[in-house]
């Protein structure tokens, strides 16, 4: 089953103008360059849904995790577990939590899980981050590498003047 991210993620696509995807007159930028092709936005959407399908399996996990803590909370009253005020119950409940998302922690499956999870999102981030530069980078606009270059040489300029100043 498809998460709801993942589905409004291609309701989305599919409904995209046929002009959006195709540059007219074969640039989408100034100076010639194709920043935002259709291959890049359908590859930008299929990491989106990479990630979304990942996200959908670590909640369920998480929701697994989380009645797994409510059976548990219900053997402990019905098995006869004795709760004097809230404040037992509530020590109880965050104890049956804790044994079990740590049990679910401790699996190998969640660690899989958990790092598509991380593996997608960065791979949709460093898509997106690369289709930005591009298009920043055909408007004769800094890039993000750019940027940091400046910040770079601008803090050993400041080092430098200390130093100087220093002397």
């Amino acid at each position: 089953m498809r998460g709801l991210g993942a589905a409004r993620t291609s309701a989305l696509f599919a409904r995209l103008p046929q002009e959006w995807l195709q540059p007219a007159h074969g640039t989408a930028l100034p100076g010639g360059n194709l920043a935002y092709s259709a291959d890049a936005l359908r590859e930008g959407a299929r990491l989106w849904q990479e990630y979304q399908q990942a996200l959908a399996e670590y909640l369920r996990m998480l929701s697994t995790a989380a009645c797994n803590a409510l059976d548990r909370l219900r053997d402990q009253l019905l098995g006869g577990a004795q709760v004097p005020d809230l404040r037992g119950l509530y020590d109880l409940w965050v104890d049956c939590g804790e044994t079990a998302y740590g049990g679910m922690l401790a699996g190998a499956e969640f660690a899989a899980c958990f790092a598509r999870l991380v593996n997608a999102l960065s791979a949709f981030k460093l898509h997106t981050r690369r289709m930005i530069d591009a298009g920043l980078d055909a408007m004769h606009l800094p890039t993000a590498q750019a940027l940091g270059t400046m910040q770079e040489r601008e803090a050993g300029m400041r080092r430098e003047l200390r130093a100087a100043r220093a002397r």
